[in-house]
């Protein structure tokens, strides 16, 4: 199954009307959503917290504007992948743009499904103490690095802070990213009468998993630790004298920007790092790519933001 059978299977988890954004909405995102103050507070500030809102449109372009921006910053990563003539074994650079690439292709898929994980500054956190107030809330909002999640069935935007959990940023991402993965791979087997598609799309989103968690990785930040491993520990042969060099590992340069969906994923979590590392970046950036399309083709007016 390719990212795109895969990316109309997930078409259920959209945000509401993220699709429907038209133009440009790169300025927009959660953080001014915020200093904007267009929710409400009816409920004391104890993490984690809720915001509500009346106006979807808003929210809406708000996630579609990150998404966006994410997106984009995913194919601007791996547009300049190029092999070096004069270096004819040097594949580092290119590895660690495949990482960039897959980590805001992750980022923009959360945000398509209402998931943001952003940092919120002092301003932030005293524009939702502000109108907590007006409403006769009591408690405060932190700065720092937040998970928000939407919940269109209430009407409210969860607010959980990250801070003081272990790892950096990236950590918190592809733990975010692996249970979203979990989480729509158990909704989509649960689908009464769910057709063979259904089923083939939950299989590789748990192969996926498997690879984000190669090495007994923590909770699915194996991309993250190759990207170390190479970055600063210049191991798996991409930096000179490229001791154990694999001619496959050069399939780096290959296919960089998806215009086509990538092959379904066959990797496991045994054999060469490096082909596990580009198939599981390459399935993502493909899911990503592919659940553009799929909200560009259902926009109902104009041309959608993605």
């Amino acid at each position: 199954m390719s990212t795109i059978t895969v990316a109309a299977a997930l078409r259920r988890f959209w945000a509401p009307g993220v699709n429907e954004v038209t133009g440009n909405p790169s300025a927009l995102g959660i953080r001014n959503w915020i200093s904007n103050k267009g929710f409400q507070v009816y409920a004391p500030l104890s993490y984690p917290f809720r915001l509500h809102y009346a106006d979807k449109v808003a929210l809406s372009a708000s996630f579609a504007g990150e998404a966006m921006r994410m997106s984009l910053a995913a194919m601007e990563s791996l547009a300049s992948i190029r092999a070096v003539p004069e270096l004819p074994k040097s594949k580092a650079w290119a590895l660690v743009q495949w990482y960039y690439g897959a980590f805001y292709a992750a980022h923009a898929l959360l945000r398509m499904t209402g998931r943001s994980l952003l940092h919120l500054e002092t301003g932030h956190a005293k524009a939702i103490d502000e109108v907590a107030s007006h409403y006769g809330q009591s408690g405060s909002a932190r700065s720092g690095f937040h998970l928000v999640v939407l919940d269109a069935s209430t009407d409210t935007v969860e607010f959980a802070c990250m801070n003081g959990a272990h790892g950096g940023s990236h950590e918190f991402m592809w733990r975010a990213f692996d249970q979203w993965l979990k989480t729509c791979s158990d909704e989509l087997l649960r689908t009464p009468g769910g057709s063979s598609e259904i089923q083939a799309a939950a299989m590789e989103l748990d192969e996926l998993r498997s690879i984000l968690g190669s090495d007994h990785a923590d909770a699915g930040c194996w991309l993250s630790s190759v990207r170390n491993r190479v970055n600063y520990r210049h191991e798996l042969a991409s930096w000179f004298p490229y001791a154990g060099h694999d001619t496959r590992d050069l399939a780096v340069f290959s296919s960089s920007v998806p215009s086509k969906a990538p092959p379904a994923l066959k990797a496991s979590p045994v054999g060469r790092p490096i082909q596990r590392f580009l198939d599981g970046c390459r399935f993502i950036v493909g899911l990503c790519w592919h659940m553009s399309v799929e909200m560009d083709s259902r926009c109902p007016t104009g041309r959608s933001h993605v």
